[in-house]
């Protein structure tokens, strides 16, 4: 029997694209194919996916990819692999491979982890206490340790950073190094 690929995504446009790019495939047993746009919709559509399921994401953060990776998809596809790439993981997932890319260690601990997924689902510090049940001072230190790993100065550097969306801090650090800013290429003024 052929499997079918079923295409999940938070865009229908990109759900459409996909199912027409990938309709002719012949795979061994159905997949499910979740395109991660917007970027952290995958998040939400992963827990309600049944069978063999592969994620497309244009994210390469450690953090949000291993938290990919724990609900449990069979291939992981990141941005800049071509259709080719997409159309074998497809085919590697559905004969019961898995395809995963190797993730380091991300350097958090597992309550500095929860604390970074409350961050980044705009938690407050009270609540995210209350939902950990553990004191405000602590979570205010759990929330600066992981500002500091992260090289966040803010709660939205965080959310940026946790997605692989932070830019290079290229301002702060011509400031610097010089203590004025120009373009990092050259504009000519009249």
């Amino acid at each position: 029997p052929v499997g079918m690929i079923r295409v999940l995504s938070g865009s229908r446009l990109i759900q459409e694209s996909l199912t027409l790019a990938l309709g002719n495939l012949l795979l061994r047993r159905a997949v499910v194919l979740v395109a991660d746009y917007p970027l952290g919709s995958a998040l939400a559509l992963l827990p309600g996916v049944q069978g063999p399921c592969v994620v497309k994401t244009a994210s390469d953060s450690p953090y949000y990819l291993s938290d990919l990776v724990a609900l449990g998809p069979a291939g992981l596809v990141l941005e800049g692999a071509g259709l080719d790439f997409l159309r074998w993981t497809l085919q590697q997932v559905s004969e019961g491979q898995r395809v995963l890319p190797r993730l380091g260690e991300v350097g958090l601990t597992r309550k500095e982890r929860a604390v970074l997924r409350l961050l980044v689902g705009g938690v407050c510090n009270d609540a995210i206490s209350a939902h950990l049940g553990i004191s405000p001072r602590r979570t205010a230190n759990l929330v600066s340790t992981v500002k500091r790993a992260l090289g966040a100065e803010t709660r939205a550097d965080v959310v940026l950073r946790y997605f692989g969306l932070a830019p290079e801090p290229i301002i702060k650090a011509t400031l610097q190094k010089t203590g004025n800013f120009s373009l990092p290429h050259e504009v000519e003024t009249a």
